[in-house]
Order: C-alpha cells, then sequence, then structure tokens
C-alpha cells in the first residue's frame, strides 16, 4: 500500500504544478511512467501476499486495486468521456 500511496502522490503532485504554473506543466507520459514505477512493484508484492483464505484475499484486494487504478489511469482518461454538465 505504500508503493500505491507514493504512486497517487507522484498524480497529486502533477495536478498541484499544473494548478499553480499553468504553462509548465510535467507530460502525461512522465507522470504516468512515474507512478507506474511505484505502482508495478507495488501490484506484484500486493499479488505475492494472496494465502489460501477469504481474510488474506480481502486484505490483499486494497493494494491490488489502488496499485492496478493507478496502472489503468491513463486508459480511463483517454478512453472514458468526460461530462460536459
Amino acid at each position: 500500500m505504500t508503493m500505491a500511496t507514493v504512486g497517487w502522490a507522484v498524480w497529486g503532485l502533477s495536478l498541484v504544478l499544473q494548478r499553480a504554473l499553468q504553462e509548465e506543466v510535467p507530460p502525461f507520459w512522465l507522470v504516468w511512467s512515474l507512478g507506474a514505477l511505484f505502482a508495478g512493484p507495488g501490484l506484484l508484492a500486493a499479488l505475492l501476499t494472496i494465502r489460501g483464505s477469504r481474510g488474506w484475499l480481502t486484505l490483499a484486494m486494497v493494494p491490488i486495486f489502488a496499485n492496478g487504478m493507478l496502472l489503468l489511469l491513463p486508459w480511463l482518461w483517454l478512453e472514458l468521456p468526460l461530462s460536459k454538465g
């Protein structure tokens, strides 16, 4: 879960920089690459912690989803339509 937290911090920092320095924004691929640098090993570690019982699976799902979402974020950002509300 620590790896997912650092990966999400990369995304959060990039959003803060985008808001503060509107012209000097880090490119999307760089932000995703830095986030994935932490999310990949975090997902692997989460998958390796799964044991045979349901309790372990339940506990392991939190970092699995957090790290998996970090890796899928660019696809979701580019593929899902944004609401024009």
